[in-house]
């Protein structure tokens, strides 16, 4: 198996554009993926107890060729409060190899819109909430086998709560 590529990072606060921007952060990152695996299989031949042996080339099982985040930070470290709104898009990917089934199955791109508040409540309290698909569309989760469905999960907008101790 062969996995390589490169991140492109950028990370810029906003407080250039003017005083009232400062508490903003922009951070948004690109990355590009080349992966294969590569694997022989043997099949009993046309002649009593001889193999045909071949070799296939696929990608890596859950590697997406490419993903992109974007965040927008709004953040007050004298009162522990943060906001962030959060962009990702990730390339279409192998979810199951066609070992019993004609073709694979692929995983196709989606738009996720995510929300994020994080609050301290003293100096070892924290608690943090969360909105998934913040835009309110249902969230289609479709799977291909070649050109027809496969199958597909459709998911509302979730929420999550969650309080933490440093201790």
């Amino acid at each position: 198996a062969e996995n390589y590529g490169i991140e492109v990072e950028a990370r810029k606060n906003l407080g250039f554009l003017g005083g009232l921007l400062k508490p903003f952060t922009f951070t948004g990152n690109f990355t590009k993926i080349e992966s294969s695996v590569e694997f022989t299989d043997y099949k009993p031949g046309a002649v009593p107890g001889e193999f045909i042996s071949y070799t296939n080339t696929r990608p890596l099982q859950g590697q997406s060729p490419w993903m992109v985040n974007l965040s927008l930070l709004f953040d007050l470290p004298r009162t522990g409060t943060a906001f962030n709104f959060l962009f990702n898009k990730f390339g279409r990917r192998l979810d199951l190899v066609a070992d019993h089934r004609p073709e694979d199955i692929y995983e196709e791109p989606r738009d996720m819109v995510d929300f994020a508040w994080t609050q301290s409540l003293g100096p070892n309290v924290r608690t943090k909430f969360t909105i998934h698909n913040l835009l309110g569309v249902d969230e289609v989760y479709s799977y291909l086998e070649g050109e027809k469905e496969y199958s597909r999960v459709i998911i509302g907008k979730t929420y999550s709560l969650q309080f933490g101790f440093r201790m």
